[in-house]
Formats: C-alpha cells, structure tokens, sequence
C-alpha cells in the first residue's frame, strides 16, 4: 500500500504542476494577442517612416550625415542585448546568448560597450565581464510607453555615437515569429546604410528649413522607432516562446502522468493478486 499511496501523491504533484503550467500558457496567449496587433501596426509605421528618410537620404549627399557616414576603422562597439526579465521561456534567450557569442567570435579583438535591456542581458554582460555603459532598461513594457523607453535610449546610445566613444551600434533580439522561435537577429544600427533596401522614390519636395535638417530629424525618429519596433518584436517572441515551453511542459505532465497512471494500476493490480493468493493458501491449509 505504501508503493501506490507514493504513485498516488505523485500523480497529484504532476496534476499540479500540468494546471500551473497550463494557466501560465493562457496567461502567455492572452499577452500574446495584446501585443500582437501592437506590434504589426507598429512595423506599418516603421516602413513608412524608413521609405520616407531614405527616400530624402538619396536626394541628398547623404554621407555627410554622421549616422551614415562610415568610420574608417571599426574599434569599439555598442551591443545592445534585448532579453527577458524573467525565465519560463524556454530557448528565448538562449538564442541570444548564441548569436551574441557568435558575434563576439566573428569580430576578435572588437572592444564591446554593453547596453542591457533586459534582467537576463546584465546577467551575460556580467558572466562575460563586459562593462555595461548605458543604464539597464526593462525587457517587459506597456504597449503604451515602449517609446519613451525607446527614445530616451536612443538619445543616450546617439551621443555615444556622435561623441566617437563607439564606432558602430548594433542590436541583438528575438524577431517576433508566428508558431515558433528562429535564431536571434543581429541589426547593425549605425552607421545606416541605404545598401540592400528598396527605396520608394518620394516626390521632389521642397523642405523646410532645408533637406538636411528634415534628414536629420527623421533619422532621430527612425533610430527611436527601430528600437521601439525591436522592443516590442522581443516582448511578442517571449510571450510566445513562454507559451510554447508551457504548452511543452504541459504536454510532458500528461505523459507523465499516463506513466503514473500505468504503474498505478499495475502496482494495485499485483497487490490484489497477491492478497487472493494469500486467501487461497490460507484456505487451502
């Protein structure tokens, strides 16, 4: 009795955690689908705007604008970390860890800056004893001010930019991914280049004060939004990689708890066994 009375208490332990498991999924799909159709209308947004400034770039020398213009030696780069605050994610920040150790191997010898966004992004910094220059900022935002987290980053990793105390910016994160989690995209934020990107050629306009101011503020709104966009792509594919891992957990607790459920019976089925055999001995004699 003691064997299935310890079968029963671990049949009741996986029940638990399948229920757990399975409340943190709903949980997980109901973020999901808030920040999901926040996140497409936002990349609506954000092709405008990047058709819109490299469409004035190409009428223009653009190169003379610092976040275009190319350094002549690569020394010291800003990598900017987007992870997660919290675990229970499965592989999601496991892939950037990946791609941030494949980037650092294919540029030996780089000087790396970090900027963290994210608790789990301080935490490779750290192991890997990489100096954090800019304040940490959180992973998880509100639809409503990913923005303003966005752009006060970006004014802070701008003048890093615009002062030489790094020589390129790039960005580390998870694209946002309907049923499943890729690897983790590397963006090379500055310098800009209009290489590789199909511009919309825009009408001659005449620009006020001039086209460079125009250049330059645009080029402002598009370094807030591309991070903004990045933020907002990273907390999508937490929620569903957070989904996917409690669908997989939930799904491991089922079988599991088939296995139990199994043995349960065998063990019960043997016990009564037993006891007729003993009856019928003691009958017998």
């Amino acid at each position: 009795m003691a064997t299935l009375r310890s079968i029963k208490n671990r049949i009741g332990s996986v029940e638990k955690i399948r229920k757990i498991a399975k409340a943190m999924e709903i949980v997980a799909l109901t973020r999901l689908r808030k920040i999901e159709q926040k996140t497409q209308e936002a990349r609506d947004y954000f092709d405008r705007l990047r058709d819109l400034m490299f469409g004035v770039a190409d009428n223009l020398l653009y190169e003379a604008h610092p976040f275009l213009r190319e350094r002549s030696s690569i020394k010291k780069s800003a990598v900017i970390l987007v992870a997660s605050d919290k675990g229970l994610c499965g592989n999601f920040n496991a892939t950037i860890l990946s791609s941030f150790d494949r980037f650092v191997s294919e540029n030996p010898g780089l000087n790396i800056a970090g900027i963290a966004v994210g608790k789990k992004s301080e935490t490779i910094f750290k192991k890997r004893k990489i100096e954090i220059t800019v304040a940490s900022a959180p992973a998880s935002l509100k639809a409503h001010d990913y923005l303003d987290t966005a752009s006060q980053l970006a004014e802070k990793i701008a003048k890093l930019y615009l002062d030489r105390e790094v020589d390129q910016l790039v960005i580390i994160y998870n694209k946002f991914k309907m049923q499943f989690l890729g690897s983790a995209e590397i963006l090379k934020l500055l310098p800009l280049k209009l290489e590789g990107f199909k511009i919309k050629r825009i009408r001659d306009y005449i620009y006020e004060p001039d086209a460079y101011a125009v250049l330059d503020q645009l080029l402002k709104e598009y370094l807030t939004n591309q991070i903004g966009q990045v933020i907002l792509e990273s907390n999508a594919a937490e929620e569903m990689a957070r989904m996917l891992a409690m669908k997989q957990a939930r799904d491991n607790a089922n079988e599991v708890i088939d296995k139990l459920n199994l043995s349960y019976h065998k063990a019960r089925q043997s016990s009564i066994t037993r006891e007729l055999v003993e009856i019928t001995t003691t009958l017998n004699a």
